[in-house]
């Protein structure tokens, strides 16, 4: 089940929290909850997702990304991600989700989160996202304009290996239905 009162939670306590910068590293506090875990008592695979979806909400209100989109409507989509496990979460342990601005280019924000807990990474992974309108993706330069923000493209050769990694894969075609 999606976490939404964690959502919500997380939006209305970002409102309170210290304004970032893109060139800052959010950072958010939370534990793992009994509805996170998974048969083994560690917490779920998919459950990080959400919770790092939970650190790129929390820097999108604090750099006054938010505000920006519900005036023209727009909203985030994740294009592609790959994350790495390193340690496992069990029942009721604090950790923090880490999250920045990595790279961007004239498409994507590429966002990198990590997870910690008391200084050890657990997680980290990479995020290949977007902001939406109706009409498709709006291009980083017209956001960032948007907000207020100089356009400073930049992308790491770590990223933009993995970027081009990830578009060189096959896609396979489903020719019938079952």
């Amino acid at each position: 089940m999606y976490p939404f009162l964690r959502v919500f939670w997380t939006l209305q306590s970002a409102k309170s929290r210290p304004k970032l910068s893109w060139d800052d590293v959010g950072i958010l506090s939370t534990s793992v909850h009994l509805t996170d875990l998974d048969i083994y008592g560690e917490m779920n695979n998919a459950r990080y997702l959400n919770i790092m979806e939970m650190g790129r909400w929390d820097l999108g209100v604090r750099t006054g990304l938010l505000p920006v989109m519900k005036k023209y409507n727009w909203f985030f989509t994740v294009a592609g991600f790959s994350m790495r496990y390193r340690k496992r979460l069990t029942a009721f342990q604090k950790f923090e989700v880490h999250t920045q601005l990595a790279g961007m280019d004239d498409r994507w924000l590429f966002m990198h989160q990590d997870i910690f807990r008391d200084g050890v990474q657990h997680t980290g992974a990479l995020f290949r996202t977007a902001v939406l309108s109706k009409q498709g993706i709006v291009p980083p330069q017209k956001l960032f304009e948007e907000m207020g923000v100089p356009w400073q493209p930049q992308m790491p050769d770590w990223i933009l290996d993995w970027d081009k990694s990830d578009v060189a894969r096959p896609w396979k075609k489903v020719t019938g239905t079952s």
